[in-house]
């Protein structure tokens, strides 16, 4: 008889949303490994060059008040995008040859978890989905002013608020035409329980 693969859960969403802590909450519950893929782009950061991966190098270069400036959300979206398909072919370097969670199964999270990446890696690996989004502009407003982010002039936080909605938006759409499941972060007291019921 085939042995079942071991469960990978992906969980993704713009930064602030709360991705992590239903993660670490989700993995420990379930005794599953717990993975960020912001620890995969750092490491891709410091294991390769410029040459090799573009666009992770040239975002960790931005002046984040500058880049909010005069970065139109489209524009972005599509550094997010390019971004993205630079760190995943690290993340799919964890199932092959090499197979870290062969025996627990993992829970990853991150914001590079975009659906038209993700959608051949979830058939291949009979993954589960789940992407958390802000309803309205104005949760993905109120989550910086709580936590913090990037940008720390008034009029650069105006830009970035307006580019993770444009995130947020791409997100809800693509996840939308490849059938993946969403959840509004909000109410936060219960978006443990709401995740955990449909992965």
């Amino acid at each position: 008889m085939k042995q079942a693969k071991p469960p990978v859960i992906m969980i993704g969403g713009i930064p602030t949303i709360g991705k992590s802590s239903v993660a670490r909450t989700l993995a420990a519950h379930r005794s599953m490994d717990y993975l960020s893929t912001d620890i995969i782009t750092r490491l891709v950061v410091t294991a390769t060059s410029a040459k090799q991966t573009p666009f992770v190098h040239f975002l960790r270069r931005q002046n984040p008040d500058h880049y909010f400036l005069k970065t139109a959300p489209k524009t972005f979206v599509s550094h997010c995008k390019k971004e993205a398909a630079e760190v995943m072919k690290a993340i799919l370097g964890l199932f092959e040859p090499y197979k870290p969670f062969e025996a627990r199964g993992a829970v990853i999270e991150g914001s590079v978890l975009l659906p038209e990446l993700i959608a051949p890696f979830c058939r291949e690996q009979q993954a589960r989905v789940v992407f958390l989004l802000a309803e309205r502009k104005e949760h993905v407003r109120e989550n910086i002013e709580r936590r913090g982010l990037w940008a720390k002039t008034a009029t650069a936080k105006r830009g970035e608020i307006e580019c993770l909605w444009a995130l947020n938006e791409h997100i809800r759409a693509r996840a939308d035409y490849y059938g993946m499941q969403t959840i509004f972060s909000r109410p936060l007291k219960n978006i443990y329980q709401r995740v955990k019921s449909v992965v």
